[in-house]
């Protein structure tokens, strides 16, 4: 659910895919050998490439970005005005990531267990290798496609 706020989560459920994202969904399911029914995916989207840095550039200091609401919610939170470059683009501890990805894989395990299924980690990013170095150690997951 994140980017979008707790209390906006409600709304999800009423989401409704074009019959060709349903397709692509389906497809790559079936390509992945991942059970829709059994198993339960953790993904998480790393942006981090060339051209997020660039937007980044162009957020500074600017009091709304591509209508984000976590940058709203995180300039709150921290009393700012504007954007700022580690707002947008923070520094990221490796470890951190991981521990969250693990933390979400050993939730998600005790659910796939109920159903017998797996805990499938899905890791998309737009730096080639990143991906492998967050989500190699979560012993959690039964499967990881990067």
């Amino acid at each position: 659910p994140f980017p979008m706020r707790p209390q906006d989560r409600y709304v999800a459920k009423y989401l409704k895919w074009t019959d060709r994202m349903e397709e692509r969904r389906q497809t790559f399911l079936l390509e992945n050998g991942i059970s829709s029914e059994d198993d339960i995916v953790v993904a998480t989207h790393l942006r981090a490439g060339s051209d997020w840095v660039k937007a980044c550039k162009h957020a500074v200091g600017r009091d709304t970005y591509m209508a984000s609401p976590q940058c709203s919610e995180e300039m709150r939170r921290h009393n700012m005005s504007t954007i700022s470059l580690e707002l947008c683009l923070p520094t990221v501890n490796v470890g951190s990531v991981a521990s969250d990805l693990q933390t979400a894989a050993e939730q998600a395990k005790k659910r796939s267990e109920k159903k017998g299924g797996r805990v499938v980690l899905i890791v998309a990013t737009d730096v080639p290798g990143l991906g492998g170095r967050y989500g190699r150690n979560i012993t959690s997951a039964t499967h990881m496609i990067y």
